[in-house]
C-alpha cells in the first residue's frame, strides 16, 4: 500500500492529465489551433510542475528516505526551469495566451477536483 501523500498526488495528476486532454480537445474545437496549443503547453508545464514539487517536498520533509538538501535545490530549479520554459513558449511558439492560462490552471482545477472526490469518499 502506497503512502497516503503519494496516493493523493497521484489522484491530482491523474485527473489533471484527464482534465487537461479534454481541454486541448475542447479548445481546438472551439476557439482553434493556437489556442489549442497553448492549453497543450501550459497544461504539460503545470503537470510536470507539481510532480517536481510533489517530489521535492515529500524528500525536504522527511516522508522518504533521501536527501532533503538535493529537494530544496531541485525545488529552486524548477522555478527557473519554469520561467524558462514560459518565456520560450510566449517567444517561439505561435499560441494564444489565453489558452496557456487555461492550460495553467489545468493543476488548481485538478486540485479542487480532486479534494471535492475525497470529501465524497469520506
Amino acid at each position: 500500500m502506497e503512502p497516503e501523500h503519494q496516493a493523493g498526488a497521484r489522484t491530482i495528476v491523474l485527473v489533471g492529465t484527464a482534465l487537461w486532454v479534454v481541454l486541448v480537445g475542447a479548445g481546438y474545437a472551439l476557439r482553434g489551433l493556437d489556442f489549442a496549443v497553448g492549453v497543450s503547453i501550459g497544461g504539460g508545464l503545470a503537470l510536470v510542475n507539481f510532480q517536481l514539487l510533489s517530489w521535492a517536498t515529500a524528500r525536504a520533509l522527511g516522508l522518504t528516505p533521501s536527501r532533503p538538501r538535493r529537494a530544496v535545490f531541485i525545488c529552486a530549479l524548477r522555478w527557473g526551469g519554469t520561467a524558462a520554459a514560459l518565456m520560450a513558449a510566449i517567444w517561439i511558439v505561435d499560441l494564444d495566451p489565453a489558452g496557456l492560462l487555461v492550460g495553467l490552471s489545468v493543476i488548481v482545477a485538478a486540485i479542487l477536483f480532486a479534494a471535492a472526490l475525497g470529501l465524497i469518499r469520506g
